[in-house]
């Protein structure tokens, strides 16, 4: 979904995923980093062209092409998020994952 701004520019929404369907996958101590007792509160990512945002070992975004913006994530607060370069996601997520 993309609604144009009155300052020019536009809000992006996507739907992300459902935890219900990712579920069954993980292991106990990966759907207690998924489900928050907690309300959710908004993290605030800065990208650039090339950077990659990791959510644990669960999902990755890649922003390949376009200007230097701002993402909003909503999730649980207890899944780590990192940002790493395009190229240096692929190593960062064999080195570490399984202690995200």
């Amino acid at each position: 979904i993309s609604l144009p701004l009155k300052t020019g520019g536009h809000l992006h929404d996507t739907p992300g995923f459902q935890v219900s369907n990712i579920l069954p996958s993980l292991v106990s101590k990966e759907r207690k980093l998924l489900i928050s007792r907690k309300a959710y509160r908004p993290k605030i990512i800065f990208m650039r062209e090339g950077k990659t945002i990791l959510f644990g070992g669960c999902a990755r975004l890649d922003y390949i092409k376009g200007p230097p913006l701002y993402f909003t994530l909503f999730g649980s607060s207890t899944l780590p998020v990192h940002l790493s370069s395009i190229e240096g996601a692929d190593r960062l997520l064999s080195e570490k994952l399984g202690t995200f």
